[in-house]
């Protein structure tokens, strides 16, 4: 098998970005069907099917971007081998690329949930997430600022959903509601909260979101980050449990 089957030719791989250059390259890789692969080895074979005399070292460029890529991307990583510093392997995050329909948008979304999020979704909401359940992370992230507004507004089991929230922030009374707000900018935040669980937690919600979409998956934990930062700041202002 030759590389020429995911690899264009030079004057194509050229004007391609790193990161397409970079998943050419992993599938490249992968149909070569070893366990591991040495660096040198896969930048000489790639050489000799696509390139002839000076174009040899441009094109050994432009994989070296693609193979830094891939390092950066962790979907591949020195194999550990202390006798060849030049032997490295798949990763299970390059092995999930291979599986992706479209592998570019899976990986930013799992950048953008990998970067710091709220204590409470950093464990099993991420993990979640990161092993491809992109919509029950989702769920779960919305239903932790569900059980934080419970907590800290002191709601009992009975009170979920929309009608929580509003309670919880009725700008008249609700026991989350920041004094320092006007009646409208109170409003405004008890709408916040209630469209975010309206919207997001409502099995219904699948007309608008596209949970199977791992970017609007991730922005939704992007989002249930930002309330429960906001659920933070609260309670610390207003004097309420932690």
């Amino acid at each position: 098998m030759t590389c020429s089957q995911h690899l264009p030719q030079l004057d194509q791989l050229s004007e391609l970005p790193d990161a397409e250059i970079g998943l050419a390259l992993l599938r490249h890789i992968s149909d070569l069907d070893q366990i591991f692969m040495c660096r040198g080895n896969v930048f000489s074979n790639i050489a000799q099917h696509h390139a002839g005399g000076s174009e040899k070292e441009t094109l050994r460029a432009l994989i070296a971007e693609g193979w830094q890529w891939l390092e950066s991307e962790r979907l591949i990583a020195w194999a550990g081998n202390e006798m060849n510093q030049d032997s490295y392997v798949i990763t299970r995050r390059g092995r999930r690329a291979l599986e992706e329909d479209d592998p570019l948008r899976s990986i930013e979304a799992e950048n953008l949930v990998a970067s710091r999020l709220h204590p409470r979704l950093t464990r099993r909401i991420r993990n979640q997430f990161l092993v491809g359940e992109c919509e029950l992370a989702a769920f779960a992230a919305i239903r932790e600022v569900e059980i934080r507004v419970r907590e800290l507004g002191g709601f009992d089991d009975s009170f979920i959903g929309v009608p929580l929230m509003r309670a919880a922030f009725n700008p008249t009374g609700g026991p989350l509601r920041d004094p320092d707000l006007d009646s409208g900018e109170a409003e405004q935040t008890s709408a916040l909260f209630a469209g975010a669980i309206g919207v997001f937690k409502n099995p219904s919600s699948h007309r608008q979101v596209e949970f199977d979409d791992p970017i609007e998956a991730s922005e939704v934990i992007l989002l249930a980050d930002l309330l429960l930062r906001m659920l933070d700041e609260k309670a610390a202002k207003i004097g309420l449990g932690r």
